[in-house]
């Protein structure tokens, strides 16, 4: 991964624990809407703030969630900074599809979902499978379109070298998809667990993260 001249990173492990779904708040000023990305495939975004002297902040939500688990930093930073978050592709609300959904891609989608928001100089905050989606994006699009980047709760993954360079790791990663898949619900409440969110809560993240 290239070096980010002038860029602020920022490494941060606890922060995913404030990251749970919450019901909308009619009075926070979110507002809502979808974007086509390109390739027939539409994200569902949020939204708060204005756009100001600070940069926007573009939040990245992990695997099978949604923007809403990023109401509660939305409000807390729109007052002063214009704050946004959306569903990836094939998550939450977006376009579903079979194809593409790769860190690869979800970048490419990325890249033109802030063309479209005419977000310039972002922030950009990634949470858990949204790490992957960012160092995808500085792979591909580099640093000096962006005011800084925030990774949050996750490593940074090898790519295609580490898979050919770690066999037996990888398979067993592999074969543990379709454990995630058969007990999606399960594997969310763990993973989300440490938050204590209530039920309703969680149950929101859950229902929207589901490919019916």
């Amino acid at each position: 991964m290239k070096s980010f001249p002038r860029l602020i990173v920022l490494l941060i492990a606890g922060i995913a624990g404030n990251a749970t779904a919450v019901p909308a708040d009619p009075v926070s000023g979110i507002r809502e809407r979808k974007l086509d990305v390109g390739e027939g495939v539409s994200l569902r975004v949020i939204e708060a703030g204005q756009a100001g002297p600070g940069p926007t902040l573009i939040f990245i939500p992990g695997w099978s969630t949604g923007a809403d688990i990023w109401r509660q930093q939305i409000a807390r930073f729109a007052p002063n900074h214009r704050a946004i978050a959306f569903d990836p592709r094939s998550q939450g609300q977006s376009t579903i599809t079979t194809s593409g959904n790769t860190p690869e891609m979800r970048a490419q989608d990325l890249h033109n979902l802030l063309e479209r928001l005419d977000a310039r100089r972002p922030v950009l905050i990634g949470w858990s499978q949204g790490v992957e989606d960012l160092t995808a994006y500085i792979e591909r699009y580099g640093t000096h379109d962006l005011a800084g980047l925030v990774l949050v709760d996750a490593a940074v993954s090898y790519g295609a070298d580490g898979i050919a360079a770690r066999p037996q790791e990888t398979a067993a990663q592999f074969k543990m998809f379709a454990v995630y898949q058969a007990h999606q619900e399960e594997y969310l409440r763990g993973m989300m667990g440490r938050s204590s969110p209530s039920r309703n809560r969680l149950a929101r993240s859950i229902d929207w993260s589901r490919q019916d």
